[in-house]
């Protein structure tokens, strides 16, 4: 289960390609990416993870949409 975590978080946002290494920021973008995971995951819609990350970033309809499936 951990692992599928893990790899959801590489997939959807690329987690192991982060050049943030100072002082604090890898722990709170760490943080902040699960909260986004949790949150697009709980969109009823079927779509991928990434593809609902993409689309809340340009759609602002669909990113009210997101913030209301909390």
């Amino acid at each position: 289960m951990i692992e599928s975590w893990l790899e959801q978080l590489d997939v959807s946002f690329k987690e192991d390609q982060s050049s943030v290494r100072r002082d604090n920021a890898p722990q709170n973008l760490a943080v902040m990416r699960k909260l986004a995971l949790q949150v697009l995951k709980q969109v009823p819609e079927k779509t991928s993870l990434k593809r609902k990350r993409k689309k809340a970033a340009r759609d602002e309809h669909y990113l009210t949409t997101v913030r209301q499936a909390l």
